[in-house]
């Protein structure tokens, strides 16, 4: 086993933070509940320096992210794959990895079957599991315009038997991207009523958390579902032609997802994307709305955590987004037009 300084930082960090755990926990902490047993002996196993292969790769291709070695993060996303997974847990979550990295560096069909996969290894999981799974692979169609299937992933996800509790942001995650599949094609209207759907999903889960405020203000997949709400409204505002509100719900999104960086939580690179592409997005808008100053002012902002974060091109706006999924549908409709055409007048 190597020694402790040969080891990726971040896993370094999180020995050192469990040895201050260990010399820091209260017996009186101990209970019978599993899950907190299971936790106080995860703890005092790393702090001793044992961890598990998966842990020290996710280690290493946390490093690699944070430094912009995309390669690096591929390749140490692979090597979990390599490890023996009953479950499909691990491989299901690295897939996921793999993805996401590869999605960034333009790569959109390896990233679709990664997807893909990872949603197969999770179907003995939870429907909460699944579902994720299912956006991530539903959200990857829908930038490659592939509507259709994205839809049947979506409506699978919908109809999914019950769970140990009520998935509000899956499901609310799920009716996001069905607004994403109307707009694609055209429909403003019929998005607005999903949107709709989605924000009332979202403000039951919100209320939950009523006796937890500091819970809520770290919960990060909420906050990114209500950014990505926001964007997919700023479309459907444009589409309709009320333009003037779509820079206000920009900002809506921009302002969730800086919500995400707080200072006690770990921030991996998918933040400061989403936040740099949203800022590239409020500063086209802000230029076609004749406000110059705001467009430098978020543009700058922006290209400096892409510089920061030594993001490929390939990551950024409008590449990295769904937005050519209009133009594949409109191309399609026109190929079936034109197929219908010939068929009935050989």
């Amino acid at each position: 086993m190597p020694q402790v300084g040969d080891l990726p930082k971040s896993l370094q960090q999180m020995i050192a933070d469990s040895q201050t755990s260990i010399a820091n926990w209260d017996p009186a902490e101990d209970s019978d509940v599993p899950g907190m047993n299971y936790a106080r002996d995860w703890t005092l196993r790393l702090s001793r320096g044992e961890y598990d292969q998966d842990l020290y790769w996710n280690c290493v291709a946390d490093d690699c992210e944070e430094i912009g070695d995309w390669d690096g993060a591929l390749h140490a996303y692979r090597q979990i794959l390599n490890i023996p997974d009953d479950l499909g847990i691990m491989h299901s979550r690295a897939l996921s990895d793999l993805a996401a990295v590869q999605c960034l560096k333009g790569k959109d069909g390896a990233a679709l079957r990664s997807y893909h996969l990872a949603g197969a290894k999770s179907a003995n999981q939870s429907v909460v599991m699944e579902r994720l799974r299912l956006v991530n692979e539903a959200s990857q169609l829908i930038r490659m315009g592939r509507i259709r299937r994205a839809r049947k992933l979506i409506r699978r996800g919908l109809v999914q038997g019950p769970d140990e509790f009520v998935d509000h942001l899956g499901i609310a995650r799920l009716l996001i991207e069905w607004a994403k599949c109307d707009l694609a094609c055209n429909k403003p209207n019929s998005a607005a009523q999903y949107l709709q759907n989605a924000w009332d999903w979202l403000d039951a889960l919100v209320q939950s958390f009523a006796a937890e405020p500091d819970s809520l203000r770290q919960a990060s997949g909420i906050h990114i579902a209500y950014a990505t709400w926001w964007l997919t409204e700023a479309r459907r505002r444009k589409m309709a032609r009320d333009e003037n509100s779509e820079i206000i719900a920009l900002k809506h999104a921009v302002e969730k997802v800086r919500l995400c960086f707080t200072p006690c939580g770990y921030q991996r690179p998918w933040y400061d994307l989403r936040l740099t592409n949203l800022l590239l997005q409020l500063a086209d808008a802000c230029e076609r709305h004749g406000l110059p100053a705001d467009a430098a002012a978020s543009r700058r902002e922006a290209e400096g955590i892409f510089i920061a974060r030594r993001f490929p091109e390939s990551a950024k706006w409008p590449r990295y987004d769904d937005w050519r999924s209009t133009r594949f549908v409109f191309l399609r409709n026109w190929r079936n037009i034109f197929r219908n055409v010939i068929g009935a007048n050989p």
